[in-house]
């Protein structure tokens, strides 16, 4: 009995220990840094950069865009306002104009940004149902940079979206 209890303890703590080495830090660029629970896969495609990592149960994704031609800099504070909601009404507008849970200023390391959670039913649609989607969007220096996590189940540990964001890092 004393042997089984230590090699499920012994199990238990090896089993914490893979989980927390498991994240993987990656920097977007210069400015950006971020931990994803295992390496992601890079697409880079005309300035733009899409790392993704996934599992059965969430997407996770770190877009770096730089600023489009036809988007003005936007450096005052309205102008970021008017930049985001521009930003995600086309971004909802690709979706299929899902429901928006709710859109709210954020900041991180002083840069104004927004966060914004949506969902959509797919009704079995590429064998997806109700996907709910949590984004942080940030400007800065010119560039947009866009965190996300898509919950394909509803047992998704709230966790893995916590350590995600909060991974978020500014590099100096």
């Amino acid at each position: 009995m004393k042997n089984d209890f230590l090699l499920i303890l012994a199990f238990l703590i090896s089993t914490t220990i893979a989980q927390a080495q498991d994240w993987v830090h990656i920097t977007v660029n210069a400015k950006i840094g971020v931990k994803f629970p295992s390496m992601p896969e890079i697409n880079d495609a005309n300035g733009w950069k899409l790392y993704s990592a996934t599992s059965d149960k969430y997407v996770i994704q770190v877009m770096y865009l730089p600023k489009p031609n036809y988007v003005e800099s936007a450096t005052e504070e309205m102008d970021l306002d008017k930049f985001y909601d521009s930003y995600i009404q086309g971004l909802l507008g690709s979706r299929g104009n899902p429901n928006l849970l709710y859109n709210k200023s954020i900041s991180f390391d002083s840069q104004v940004g927004r966060e914004i959670s949506f969902a959509r039913d797919y009704k079995g649609e590429n064998g997806l149902g109700l996907v709910k989607v949590v984004k942080k969007v940030f400007f800065i220096d010119e560039v947009i940079y866009d965190f996300s996590i898509f919950e394909l189940s509803n047992k998704i540990s709230n966790d893995i979206s916590q350590k995600f964001f909060e991974s978020i890092r500014l590099i100096n």
